[in-house]
C-alpha cells in the first residue's frame, strides 16, 4: 500500500503529482496544491501561493476550494477578514 496515493508514499511526491494535474487545469488538484502550500505538506508553506491556487480552483467551480477560501476570509488569514465574502464562498460550496 502507498501513502498519499502515490508510489513511494511521500508528501513531496504527492505534491509533485498534484502540481502536474493542477497545471493541466484539473480543479481538484488545484485545491490540493493550495492545501499543500497552506499547510506545508510536501512543499514549503507559502500563503500567497496557497491563495493563488485556491482562487484558480474557485474560478473552475471546485466546491472544496470555495469552502477553504471561505475559511481564510472568515479568519482573515492572508486576506482582509470578510464575513460577507466568507458567506458568499460558503454558499457557492453548498450548491
Amino acid at each position: 500500500m502507498t501513502e498519499f496515493g502515490v508510489p513511494g508514499g511521500s508528501a513531496a511526491g504527492a505534491f509533485r503529482w498534484s502540481m502536474r494535474a493542477a497545471e493541466q487545469d484539473y480543479s481538484p488538484a488545484m485545491n490540493d496544491v493550495g492545501y499543500d502550500y497552506l499547510h506545508g505538506r510536501g512543499a514549503l508553506p507559502d500563503l500567497s501561493r496557497a491563495l493563488q491556487w485556491y482562487r484558480r480552483a474557485v474560478t473552475r467551480g471546485d466546491l472544496y476550494a470555495e469552502k477553504y477560501l471561505g475559511d481564510l476570509y472568515r479568519s482573515g488569514l492572508g486576506v482582509p477578514q470578510s464575513d460577507a465574502e466568507a458567506v458568499r464562498l460558503y454558499e457557492l460550496s453548498a450548491r
